[in-house]
């Protein structure tokens, strides 16, 4: 009854990203990750920790920059789900937000060992690099945004905003 439709891969492929891409421009949303502006790259809603109810309470308190209140709770979370990067990324940001950098590295350093491609845990270090000094490797995680979210994310926009307003305090073009 149908003809069968002979359309190559790849076509097909672009066609649906296209159709997609079309149907969140039309809804009022942006391509990629359902995530807002500053929320660490990961969205709670779909975490599978979102039923935690320490993780969402820690995830409140950040939210609400209570970040010292977050980290034992954040201890406990990563304690009991070892192999989830996101609590490990919140517990890098709420570190460095306390100015606790050396720890804040290892955590997002450990977000990235679970999850390669988690954009915010490059966003964040790459911010944490930033505050250290060290452009090139903000620079370098930058790239690796750019891989990650070949659409662009809001985290690749927020690195690249915070290299350039370091670029600039630094007098650097």
């Amino acid at each position: 009854m149908f003809k069968s439709l002979s359309f190559p891969r790849h076509k097909l492929a672009a066609a649906l990203t296209a159709a997609l891409l079309s149907g969140a421009l039309l809804m009022g949303t942006a391509p990629g990750p359902a995530v807002a502006a500053g929320d660490g790259g990961l969205n709670t809603n779909t975490s599978s920790l979102a039923g935690d109810p320490t993780y969402v309470q820690a995830v409140a308190l950040i939210k609400a920059e209570q970040y010292g209140q977050a980290i034992p709770l954040l201890q406990q979370v990563v304690q009991t789900n070892p192999t989830e990067a996101d609590p490990f990324n919140w517990l890098g940001f709420a570190m460095r937000q306390t100015g606790q950098n050396d720890d804040a590295f290892t955590y997002y350093y450990r977000a990235l060992e679970l999850d390669p491609k988690h954009t915010g845990a490059m966003a964040y270090l790459g911010e944490l690099y930033l505050k250290v000094g060290d452009l090139a490797k903000a620079q370098e995680l930058e790239q690796r945004l750019v891989g990650a979210c070949p659409f662009g994310c809001s985290q690749l926009n927020e690195l690249r905003a915070s290299i350039a307003s370091y670029m600039e305090s630094q007098g650097s073009s």
